[in-house]
């Protein structure tokens, strides 16, 4: 990364995922996808999800 910070990757089944955890990568996503690239689509489309992998 270019501030200097390692990269770490994390990976956990989507319900072992903290209310914290889920609302930063919501807050993320919604702004990558619906801020940056105006995408103006429903994000959450009822299909069950199992795990989630992001990176910080």
């Amino acid at each position: 990364m270019s501030n200097g910070q390692e990269l770490v990757l994390h990976k956990k089944l989507f319900r072992q995922l903290t209310t914290d955890e889920l609302y930063e990568l919501l807050r993320v996503r919604s702004e990558v996808f619906v801020v940056e690239q105006n995408c103006v689509y429903q994000d959450l489309d009822g299909i069950p999800h199992i795990k989630m992998t992001w990176r910080k």
